[in-house]
This record gives structure tokens, sequence and C-alpha cells, in this order.
């Protein structure tokens, strides 16, 4: 018998839990590889990787203030992702972050303060070097809208690492949702419901062809020049 199903019950009745270990994941894209803890990503939920983009689809990542209870609703979540090029000729280069959801601001009498917010922030770090970059995630319009239906709102974050020529990183991506209000009537309501993490490997392959074939066509002229140069020697 599986030792945590035959304790399961005196661990009920004692009051403790059994915790799932987390599990390592590594998802391989196009020109990138992604690696993370299943367990730790919290509220984000498991990624569809698409290319060198995950694709994330949260759950239940909302925050909410009604008649000024609670007076600021927020709701925070970070998760951990490392990241290294597929191609030991290439390193990263730039991280992007783009979150999209809805929210919805209510108040029929007009009596009560209130609003919605999305902040946070990726910070990029360099596991070899240790440098590190950061940027925060900042809404792409206001969020001030008054009334039914409930409105969409997209935010993002980016941050460009190539001059590092990083081929190993971490990712933090910090996420802060706020709703607040005062009075009755009223309704704060914001939540997440995807978020797109992106990051490409440099010098992109069509570079390094072009590249290859200049340094070709020099090699062909210094050996040209070579032959010349013996000839002439030579009479």
């Amino acid at each position: 018998m599986n030792l945590k199903l035959k304790f399961l019950p005196l661990a009920m009745g004692l009051g403790l839990s059994l915790n799932v270990a987390a599990a390592p994941v590594t998802l391989v894209g196009s020109t990138v590889t992604y690696s993370f803890d299943d367990a730790l990503l919290g509220l984000y939920g498991m990624p569809v990787l698409v290319g060198d983009s995950l694709f994330f689809s949260p759950n239940n990542f909302k925050a909410e203030s009604s008649n000024g209870s609670p007076a600021l609703g927020f709701t925070a979540a970070t998760m951990n992702i490392s990241v290294q090029p597929n191609n030991p000729m290439q390193w990263l280069g730039s991280v992007s972050l783009n979150e999209v959801g809805d929210y919805l601001l209510f108040d029929p009498l007009n009596v009560s303060a209130k609003g919605v917010a999305v902040t946070g922030q990726i910070r990029v770090r360099d596991l070899n070097t240790l440098m590190e970059t950061t940027d925060s995630i900042t809404p792409a319009g206001p969020m001030t809208a008054v009334g039914l239906p409930s409105k969409n709102w997209s935010a993002a974050a980016a941050a460009d690492v190539s001059s590092w020529m990083s081929t190993l990183a971490n990712i933090t991506v910090e996420n802060l949702l706020i709703a607040y209000t005062t009075t009755a009537p009223s309704l704060a309501f914001i939540e997440k419901k995807g978020v797109v993490l992106q990051v490409t490997a440099v010098p992109e392959p069509e570079t390094w062809a072009m590249l290859l074939a200049g340094l070709g066509l020099v090699g062909l002229q210094l050996r040209r020049k070579t032959k010349a140069e013996g000839r002439i020697a030579l009479n």
C-alpha cells in the first residue's frame, strides 16, 4: 500500500498536510528551452508552448472589492522560469511579457471612490554572471471606464539582454492585481485571463548564414591575393 494513502487518515486527524513535491518540467521551443517546477506556477497554471512562446491561462487570478469591503482587495503571484538557447552558437536576445484580462467598475449612484490596477515586473538574471535587469508591467491604457459590461485590458513588459551573450537565465514574473471601493453600492473587479512569455535567441540563423558567407568571401579574396603575390614574386 502507498505510504501516503496509509497514513492519510492519521495526517488529516492531526491537521497535517502532505505536500506534493514539485515536478521539474522542460519544454523545448523553436530556438529556446524553458524549465520550471509545475507545482510552483500557482495561479498562472500550466502553460502551452507554441514556437518560443509560453501561453498561460490563469485560474481564478482576480481581485475585487464590493461596497468598501475589503476597502482594498489585491491578489499577488510570482513564478520563476529558467531559459537557455537550443543552439550553442546562440545566446538569449529579448524577453517579452504580454497580459490580457477584463475589469468592471460599477457604481449606479456614483457615490463611491473606486478603481482597479494591474502592476508588477519581470526580472531577468543571468545565472552565470548574475547580471540583472527589470521592467515594470505597464497597462496599455487607463482602466477607468464605469458601468456594464466589463471592459478589456492589456499590459506588457520587456527586456533586451542580447548584449549579455547569456546562455542561461532565470526569469521572474511578479504580478499584482488591485481593486478598491469605499461605500455602497459599488463594485470593483479585475481578472487576469491570459499571459504570454516569449524569449528569442540571437543571432538568428539567417544572420549566421550571412556572416559565414561573408567570411567565406573574405577568405577567398585573401587566397587570390596570396596567389597573385606569389606569381609576381616568381616573375
